[in-house]
């Protein structure tokens, strides 16, 4: 049995998979299987697995596509590794990413159910690190992930594979933030942990999903129907969602709805000046919202509102 199953959901990235892949084939510790399930790709992906010669590689294929939550279910109920890994298809791992992990599990308590690090963020056109992540949050961490709205990037995270049979797999009625929601879960029941160093490098890719408005959106709504009892006992936060979600109503189309969610986040937390000037200019209309954020105008304006007040 491999110590380590490795994640790798991939849809019509054949020109980014084998990078990936050989990534995780690198490791200097190479007790591990690599999982890789194709969401119905359309290119060449399949020719590009086929072409690696490693019997640590398995292959799967839907034959529809089905997200990236699904990809990575199907892979999950495939690991036979007493470890999960997570590794994106446009991502890349530093060889003693895995080694570095497991040595920090194996001094942890049995509480930690899981283990990130920090990552290099990339410029794929140039190939030039623009940033660096490091993680700062260890231990019983559930309530402050929930006040940041983020965790580490999931290519840097290693999962004890007991914890799904607890905690359940990524929720397909997600479709964005799929992978923040598991890590909470995970971190309501375990404790977590990280290495304190860049072992992934990440790639900024112009086709993700950063920008899929429509998808933050809903996965915002789902996030605060899932989390309602935390969101109503922290009025702050619930504030700092509601305006997220004004902005992005405003920048789709819908100021409307926009301007409803900053009198919301008005209520929740009436001091709130940035929530006042949302709604202001949810008042001009998506075009000049848009306009005044590709101008750097909103950003000014947070910035002499202090920050996201």
């Amino acid at each position: 049995m491999p110590k380590v199953s490795v994640v790798i959901p991939t849809r019509n990235r054949a020109d980014l998979i084998g990078r990936a892949v050989e990534s995780a084939l690198a490791q200097t510790d190479g007790d591990l299987e690599v999982l890789i399930v194709d969401d119905a790709s359309e290119d060449g992906t399949r020719d590009v697995i086929a072409g690696i010669e490693d019997a640590r590689v398995k292959y799967f294929r839907h034959d529809v596509c089905l997200g990236v939550s699904a990809a990575r279910n199907t892979a999950i109920g495939h690991a036979a590794g007493e470890f999960v890994a997570f590794l994106d298809d446009d991502d890349e791992w530093l060889p003693e990413k895995l080694r570095l992990q497991l040595d920090c599990f194996a001094q942890a308590s049995r509480s930690v159910g899981l283990v990130c690090a920090g990552h290099h963020e990339v410029d794929r056109a140039s190939n030039r690190i623009t940033a660096e992540a490091i993680p700062v949050d260890r231990g019983w961490i559930f309530e402050r992930l929930l006040r940041q709205g983020r965790f580490n990037h999931t290519s840097t995270i290693l999962v004890r594979t007991e914890c799904f049979a607890r905690v359940g797999l990524f929720d397909l009625t997600y479709h964005y933030s799929e992978d923040f929601d598991l890590w909470l879960r995970i971190a309501r029941e375990y404790e977590c942990e990280f290495v304190e160093m860049p072992l992934a490098r990440v790639y900024a890719q112009p086709d993700g999903l950063s920008q899929n408005y429509d998808a933050i959106i809903a996965g915002t709504h789902a996030h605060l129907v899932k989390y309602r009892e935390f969101y109503d006992n922290n009025p702050a936060v619930f504030k700092e969602r509601l305006q997220m979600l004004g902005s992005c109503y405003c920048i789709v189309g819908d100021a409307k709805r926009g301007r409803q969610m900053y009198y919301q986040a008005i209520a929740r937390r009436p001091l709130a000046v940035k929530s006042y000037f949302g709604a202001a200019l949810s008042l001009m209309g998506s075009p000049a919202f848009r306009f005044c954020l590709a101008a750097g105008i909103w950003t000014a304006a947070r910035r002499l509102l202090g920050g996201w007040r």
